[in-house]
């Protein structure tokens, strides 16, 4: 493995444990059949999710945090500015959301 590909899946690996922090913060404010699992098919926002619109945003949140804390990247992902925008599929599931994110931090490189 290069470097390159070496720190590509740092970077990944970081990010991923980021956002699970963030699932860890929204999964302490609600009821124990509502949290979300610290899994890439978790569904955020789609049919079978058990979320509603407030913890998607409080989630949202939380992994700008997070984000900001681990790669001192500033990211606004609840639209609140023009800075970053989530393509459509980035919140039907936690794995689609990663792979959004790490496109952004990567893009910010």
């Amino acid at each position: 493995m290069d470097s390159v590909t070496t720190s590509n899946q740092f970077r990944r690996d970081q990010l991923e444990a980021a956002v699970f922090r963030a699932v860890d913060k929204l999964n302490e404010l609600l009821p124990e059949d509502q949290q979300i699992a610290k899994d890439h098919a978790a569904i955020l926002i789609d049919e079978g999710t058990n979320l509603d619109s407030l913890s998607v945003i409080n989630l949202l949140v939380f992994i700008e945090d997070e984000i900001s804390g681990a790669f001192e990247i500033e990211l606004s992902l609840t639209g609140e500015d023009d800075t970053v925008q989530l393509p459509g599929e980035a919140l039907r599931t936690l794995g689609n959301l990663v792979d959004a994110i790490d496109e952004i931090v990567s893009a910010s490189d």
